[in-house]
């Protein structure tokens, strides 16, 4: 006996059960990060003083881990548009794109902090610190699961394609979604050290 809606939507909602826990996974992902920026907020608006985040971290950095989150967002979009053309080459490709700006990302985030180390900044320097070490170590960790995800569904996850591939298809859809996440949680990290 087989699970309803693993693969086909639902009529009343037009969701399948993946996509549904997709989105309630991200609702709760953005409750912690909005709980993490809140934070940041009002440890911000708390402080006497309080440093110019594009004065004293590398910003260059910074924007190259946007480019590249960005990009990883777009790869698994297009990876997905793919896939439902039957397009499997291409489909591949992108996947191996998400991959490799995801590990962009990741490095640049690891340079970043260790840029900041070698110049004596560590978390236990001052609250700024420690806000922006916790919240880009988090997102770092979110990068490598979805990493991880992507290269499950590259890899072994191939053998679902071949025995369900609409199943494959809603995973793919679901791991974009992440990705596009994760992208956007990058900008509000980018905006709040680096521009405001």
């Amino acid at each position: 006996m087989s699970m309803p809606f693993t693969t086909e939507q639902r009529p009343d909602t037009g969701l399948y059960n993946a996509k549904l826990g997709m989105w309630f996974f991200l609702a709760a992902e953005a409750m912690f990060f909005g709980a993490l920026f809140s934070s940041y907020a009002f440890l911000r608006t708390a402080a006497e003083a309080w440093p110019a985040g594009s004065e004293i971290l590398p910003v260059g950095v910074a924007l190259l881990t946007s480019v590249s989150m960005i990009l990883a967002a777009v790869f698994s979009a297009k990876g997905w548009s793919d896939l439902r053309r039957e397009d499997r080459g291409r489909h591949a490709a992108w996947m191996w794109g998400a991959i490799i700006a995801g590990i962009v990302a990741v490095v640049c985030i690891a340079i970043g902090h260790s840029l900041e180390a070698r110049e004596g900044m560590h978390a236990a320097t001052n609250t700024f610190y420690a806000c922006w070490y916790l919240i880009t170590g988090v997102q770092q960790a979110h990068v490598v699961a979805a990493i991880a995800y992507t290269l499950f569904l590259g890899l072994p996850g191939t053998t679902l394609r071949k025995t369900d591939p609409q199943r494959y298809r809603n995973r793919v859809e679901c791991l974009g979604l992440f990705w596009q996440f994760l992208a956007l949680m990058w900008i509000a990290t980018f905006a709040c050290f680096y521009v405001f």
